[in-house]
């Protein structure tokens, strides 16, 4: 088989109701940032892919590995941040809420 542990994966999105309820808050804490809060009840683990689009020209996308309830997610990216999107594929099924700094 895959050799992964896949006991949470079954657990979170198979037997138990919901999904994740998120929050993102940008930031500026060492370049472009995210504070991101889950909302629902539980504790959902999962990646999710941000696509950083910056002032002058140049995209990249990164991909976070979601394993606590609030967590910051930094760009690792000194350059102005132009805008962002949020799981650019849709390859999540989740809820969320953005807000500015």
């Amino acid at each position: 088989m895959s050799g992964k542990e896949l006991d949470y994966f079954f657990d979170q999105w198979i037997f138990q109701a919901g999904h994740p309820q998120i929050s993102l808050t940008r930031t500026n804490h060492k370049g472009p940032a995210f504070l991101l809060k889950q909302h629902q009840s539980g504790e959902f683990k999962f990646s999710i892919d941000i696509q950083f689009n910056y002032e002058n020209g140049t995209s990249e996308s990164k991909t976070f590995e979601i394993t606590k309830k609030e967590q910051v997610l930094h760009s690792g990216n000194d350059q102005k941040l132009k805008d962002y999107v949020i799981d650019p594929d849709t390859k999540l099924l989740f809820e969320v809420k953005v807000a500015d700094y």
